[in-house]
């Protein structure tokens, strides 16, 4: 049985103590969809993949693009949020592509860096994104 994460399991106490955005910038299936839930959980809004708009399939990686084409920084045409954590879509990867303009136009953000054995990633991946095999 797969455990959950509690609704009080971050303190209050220790909100705030990084400053934010929290940016991930592991690759896919390197554990996005558990930092996503772990910030939820702790009461902060996170945008994994998709950086909804009025259309639901308008990605981050996209975002984070047209951003940058118009000489802002990445997450400027983004909705405002807390963490990003899973900023590419499969394709484009703007965490490393554009590494230099995160951190230039967040200074101050929180970087993190997921990671898991590359053999759970390996199994993982080889089923992402998900698709018809023939």
């Amino acid at each position: 049985m797969k455990e959950k994460a509690r609704n009080d399991s971050i303190p209050i106490s220790l909100h705030g103590k990084l400053p934010k955005p929290f940016i991930n910038l592991g690759f896919p299936k390197m554990g996005t969809s558990s930092l996503h839930a772990f910030f939820q959980c702790g009461g902060y809004s996170s945008y994994h993949h998709r950086c909804r708009r009025v259309d639901p399939y308008y990605t981050c990686a996209k975002c984070a693009q047209e951003s940058i084409t118009e000489g802002l920084s990445p997450f400027a045409k983004c909705p405002d949020s807390d963490a990003y954590t899973q900023i590419d879509d499969g394709f484009s990867f703007p965490q490393l592509s554009l590494l230099d303009e995160f951190v230039e136009g967040y200074p101050n953000a929180t970087f993190i860096l997921t990671f898991r054995s590359m053999q759970k990633w390996y199994d993982s991946i080889r089923n992402w994104p998900p698709r018809i095999r023939g």
